[in-house]
């Protein structure tokens, strides 16, 4: 490969998501750098990113100091985007059976050494975040390296109706039966019809009780494969 063309390729994969960590150096560099949109308070922000494996995720940087704070790669992105109410990734590509990589990733979102455990302080606490995940189950169609194809995996944030300002906001993740490859994942979000503490009295609706839901589908559909579609030994069904 030419030395033009490798230099044109680097220059594209800077574009990709998320952005570096390191610092621009040329203005040219800068310029191509987007702008990371601010926290606004009662706006729900949700991101996503198909991050084609976490293994990255789970790496820990070289440092020659023990007293050095320590982020994970997945706590400075969350940190870097302003913390997220809703992370969505896709092709997570953990093998369903492997819980120790999917405990591991529930650890790397929530690791930041700078921030002690021990500290009650809402001044100082940073937001924390529970995964759910849908992972492949297709014994037919999924088992590609080592079973390590697909998945999808939503974090959520645990105090998600303190900042948006809705405490009897409830918040509940599924899968769906008919997803076996690990692409879907339904959250849904149940706050109440009115948000106003006094009710207009001419709505007859008791606020108290009465709900209305919002559902977030999070689904990794790529366009379709040239692979054939098997239903089980010894059928085989085209795509």
């Amino acid at each position: 490969m030419s030395t033009p063309l490798k230099r044109a390729l680097s220059k594209d994969e800077r574009r990709v998501s998320p952005p570096p960590t390191r610092r621009k150096t040329t203005q040219d560099e800068a310029s191509e750098s987007y702008q990371i949109p601010p926290s606004q308070q009662g706006y729900l922000r949700i991101f996503s990113w198909n991050v084609n494996g976490i293994g990255p995720f789970l790496q820990r940087s070289i440092s020659f100091s023990k007293t050095t704070p320590f982020r994970s790669p997945l706590r400075d992105f969350l940190l870097r985007h302003h913390w997220p109410h809703i992370l969505c990734l896709q092709e997570v590509k953990i093998n369903p059976k492997d819980t120790a990589t999917q405990r591991a990733l529930q650890h790397a979102a929530n690791l930041d050494s700078s921030v002690p455990s021990n500290n009650t302080s809402p001044a100082s606490t940073t937001p924390t975040y529970t995964i759910h995940y849908s992972l492949p189950r297709d014994k037919y169609n999924a088992t590609g390296f080592g079973g390590k194809v697909h998945g999808v995996a939503t974090l959520i944030r645990d105090d998600l109706a303190q900042s948006l300002g809705i405490p009897s906001l409830t918040t509940s993740t599924r899968r769906v039966d008919w997803d076996l490859e690990g692409r879907v994942l339904i959250t849904t979000l149940a706050f109440p019809l009115s948000l106003s503490s006094t009710p207009p009295t001419s709505n007859p609706i008791n606020t108290t009780t009465s709900k209305t839901h919002l559902h977030l589908i999070h689904a990794y559909w790529p366009n379709g494969t040239t692979l054939p579609y098997r239903r089980g030994p010894p059928s085989v069904i085209p795509r």
